[in-house]
């Protein structure tokens, strides 16, 4: 705001006042000006959806200021509904009777009886507050007055005697919400200072009759409406003491409903009440509530605590408590309290500064002392050194022969030296490339290395396994024959048949003999597996068939498909369609593989049953000129999809835009680099001219795709890591 305007400052005032007030002349009926301000000021929608005429446009139309003038019929027009200063005089303090208010309007409707007809003369207030323009000096003073007398608004004349305007509360806050000082006033005052705690109840099922009695005997501008009440049905000073209310009628309100010529007495007060409750938090400045009073078109506001509770009661007076000369040496003690504890932190900082300057000069004077010793031990040494130096060039001649190796030497070294920091910028590269492809390289390396060891010795464990085979049916066949050429051995050779259990020992010879066969078997399609994961041997793009990879895979992983702490074991479902061989990276796929699918088993880990990881493969071709996509066609197919689909927990959409950020990951401290899929959407998109794609919600499970092209469309760069 550019206005700066002090609020001291008696331009303040000028700005504030209403030198063009609506008047009225005494013989003029009530009901007809509530009519206009119930049109002007209706709050409920019965007033604010009634269709009423727009009133002629006229110097001091609007009613929002909330009072009225009334005057004599010699000083205004002959228009009684329609009153204008008359142009051949100005108006004279003197010719003003009264003032006409909303509460004056409601004392009335309260001491008459129903369907009585009155006159302005009948509910004005004769006493006036009267001040030369020079007496109004700022807000304070007026703020004073209108508390000392309780007179609303406040009369200026010049000397005189003729009428200047009126100062009315509505037309200063007004000022007030337009002046940066002004703003910065409401804003410094919380509502716990100046709200109001002096209820006047009333029921749901009080007419407006009744509760227009309740605000008279309680001198009072509005009620609060509650479901049910003690038996008392007294103004209460504690509001702690009762509930939240439900509504809150005003006496505007009530002037309002008289003035269409409603039958106040017939009209309860849930019919009046706003839904929602006009309500504010008490922790809420003024500035905040003067708006909201304007929003909800109210003249009052239940506050509440931060817990709901009923605190009291802020209405378009409230700000005047601001003005209070109490209140405000209060404000001041509490600036002067928060300026005298900065100034003791300025005070105290400064202290510590000066002690730190003290300290840091003495430190200064120690090291010039430090550095006079010290340039005189370098003259000392310096003399001293000369004296060696002389004994050295003698010296030095003797050893020309060392020196010569020694540069040799230090020329090794450096070479060695450079060679070493080469060395070490390609481990660190290595190093680099290796988190980048997580420990699944390790991995195979660990695989690939353990395979050839496994595969020797099981090939002679199983090569010889049939010719064990053979010489022990020989052996029996050969024992058989002797049992039957010498029925009666010796005793020696029946005790030894009777402890080797010759009898069981034939039989089971086979038995065994089969069994270690099959496990033999068993090793070998291991090993053969870990062999095709690794593929260390296939650094070079080549064509292979990707469902040996996966079975690969799924061989390696049979200990985390087997099911734990009672589980049933996790299936596997295998939806294999046709698929060509496809020229790729194939130990860079395998990585791929295990990646997904050893995430689908975390996905997997504290799910009940079942737990189900499908892998389903297709052929499909892309029509690049048409852009369109078939797996049914018959043509040459030249993408493959591969599926990896879990019935897992699913992936929240805001962590699947993340998904395949390197070091992003949803495991514990310790289980998971964040690298898995990173490397697989490096190795899918840029070393095989693919997509990674995921599909997932929360409890509906996750699905991996990999679409990779048949034959690359470009030369693929060459894989992360070569063979040694």
């Amino acid at each position: 705001m550019s206005n700066q305007t002090s609020l001291i400052n008696p331009t303040f005032l000028k700005s504030a006042l209403d030198r063009h007030p609506q008047f009225v002349t005494p013989n003029i009926s009530v009901r007809e000006i509530s009519e206009e301000i119930s049109h002007l000021n209706a709050s409920c929608p019965l007033f604010a959806s009634k269709n009423y005429p727009e009133l002629p446009d006229y110097p001091g139309a609007n009613m929002a200021s909330g009072y009225m003038l009334v005057v004599s019929e010699s000083a205004i027009s002959a228009d009684a509904y329609n009153p204008t200063l008359n142009t051949e005089n100005m108006l004279k303090i003197s010719d003003i009777l009264g003032i006409v208010t909303v509460p004056d309007i409601l004392q009335a409707i309260a001491e008459k009886k129903p369907g009585t007809n009155f006159t302005v003369v009948d509910v004005m207030n004769p006493n006036l507050l009267t001040l030369y323009q020079a007496q109004a000096e700022d807000i304070f003073s007026i703020a004073n007055l209108w508390r000392q007398s309780g007179i609303y608004p406040i009369l200026v004349s010049d000397t005189s005697g003729f009428f200047l305007g009126a100062i009315a509360p509505s037309k200063i806050v007004q000022q007030l919400e337009s002046l940066e000082s002004g703003e910065n006033w409401l804003k410094w005052h919380s509502l716990k200072n100046v709200l109001n705690q002096k209820v006047i109840p009333a029921l749901l099922s009080d007419s407006l009759a009744k509760i227009a009695q309740l605000m008279r005997q309680n001198q009072g501008s509005y009620v609060l409406i509650f479901e049910e009440l003690n038996a008392q049905r007294e103004a209460i000073a504690q509001p702690e003491h009762i509930p939240t209310p439900l509504g809150i009628v005003t006496d505007q309100d009530i002037v309002n409903y008289w003035a269409i010529g409603l039958d106040l007495s017939t009209i309860k007060a849930k019919s009046v009440i706003d839904h929602p409750l006009p309500a504010i938090g008490v922790a809420a400045s003024l500035w905040s509530a003067q708006k909201s009073m304007g929003q909800w078109q109210t003249s009052a506001l239940v506050v509440s605590s931060d817990q709901g509770e009923f605190m009291g009661v802020i209405d378009r007076t409230s700000w005047l408590k601001t003005l209070d000369p109490a209140e405000m040496y209060q404000t001041i003690a509490q600036l002067q309290q928060n300026l005298e504890s900065k100034t003791e932190a300025v005070n105290r900082k400064n202290t510590e500064l000066q002690a730190e300057i003290a300290k840091r000069r003495k430190a200064e004077t120690t090291l010039e002392t430090i550095q006079k010793n010290l340039e005189s031990y370098v003259a000392e040494c310096t003399a001293d050194l000369k004296v060696v130096n002389e004994q050295l060039k003698k010296e030095i001649l003797h050893q020309q022969e060392v020196e010569t190796a020694l540069r040799k030497s230090e020329a090794q070294s450096r070479e060695q030296a450079r060679q070493l920091e080469i060395a070490i910028e390609k481990l660190q590269k290595t190093q680099a490339k290796l988190i980048q492809m997580e420990k699944m390289s390790g991995l195979g390396q660990l695989v690939a290395g353990i395979a050839h060891e496994i595969n020797n010795p099981i090939n002679f464990i199983y090569g010889n396994i049939t010719h064990a085979s053979t010489y022990i049916t020989d052996l029996l066949k050969l024992l058989n024959i002797y049992q039957n050429t010498y029925p009666n051995p010796s005793q020696e050779i029946e005790q030894i048949i009777e402890e080797i259990e010759l009898d069981f020992l034939a039989n089971d010879l086979h038995k065994i003999l089969h069994s270690m066969q099959a496990g033999a078997e068993r090793i070998r399609q291991i090993v053969q597996s870990l062999r095709n994961f690794s593929r260390l041997d296939e650094a070079a793009i080549k064509e292979v068939d990707l469902h040996e990879g996966l079975e690969s895979t799924l061989m390696i992983l049979q200990h985390r498909l087997k099911g734990k702490l009672g589980k049933p074991n996790i299936e596997v479902y295998k939806d294999y369609g046709n698929l060509p061989k496809v020229e790729c990276y194939p130990s860079l796929l395998n990585q791929v593989f295990m990646n997904l699918l050893n995430n689908a088993l975390d996905a997997l880990e504290n799910k009940e049953p079942p737990q189900l990881i499908t892998i389903k493969t297709r052929a499909f071709t892309v029509d690049n000129s048409q852009l369109e996509t078939t797996e049914d066609s018959e043509g040459v197919k030249n993408y493959v999809r591969i599926s990896i689909i879990d019935n897992g927990r699913g992936i929240e959409e805001t962590v699947q835009k993340r998904l395949f950020e390197p070091f992003f990951t949803t495991k514990p401290v310790g289980k998971g680099t964040g690298l898995g899929l990173s490397v697989s959407y490096q190795i899918v998109v840029e070393k095989h001219s693919g997509r990674l794609d995921v599909i997932s919600a929360p409890g509906e499970g996750t699905e991996l795709i990999i679409e990779i092209p048949v034959k690359p469309t470009h030369h693929p760069e060459p894989p992360l890591f070569e063979k040694a």
